[in-house]
């Protein structure tokens, strides 16, 4: 699937110093949580939220934990 990022997420990713790589092997391999509007995935020490849309995964931001 291919994985679109928000402008909120590229944001959050830029001032927290993650890579989209980072981003992709959280989705991939991550603990996933479900959440209201889509899904939580927490892979060492990143976290992202997004939601699964016409075949595409639309990140909503990126977190540190």
């Amino acid at each position: 699937m291919r994985i679109i990022l928000t402008i909120h997420a590229e944001e959050q990713m830029a001032l927290r110093d993650v890579s989209f790589e980072q981003v992709e092997k959280t989705i991939k391999r991550g603990s996933r949580f479900k959440q209201t509007d889509g899904w939580l995935s927490i892979y060492g020490c990143v976290a992202v939220a997004y939601k699964v849309r016409n075949n595409k995964i639309v990140v909503k931001t990126v977190m540190i934990t």
